[in-house]
């Protein structure tokens, strides 16, 4: 399927999670490379990891 030109690529629920959790996880790293570690920018990225699993729980059980 195509969007303005752009492939698009229909995924299943767990090739999305899949998807997000590296996202994280590549955010995540990015953040501890830093030459000097930001305890605020760790807390942020900590916080968004655990922000999204949150938000997608809630939001399965309104949609239950």
């Amino acid at each position: 399927m195509f969007l303005l030109g752009f492939p698009q690529k229909i995924l299943i629920p767990i090739e999305v999670a899949i998807e997000d959790i590296q996202k994280k996880l590549r955010e995540l790293g990015s953040a501890l490379a830093m030459a000097t570690l930001d305890p605020k920018i760790l807390q942020m990225v900590l916080q968004g990891c655990i922000g999204t699993t949150v938000n997608q729980v809630t939001q399965k059980y309104t949609d239950a």
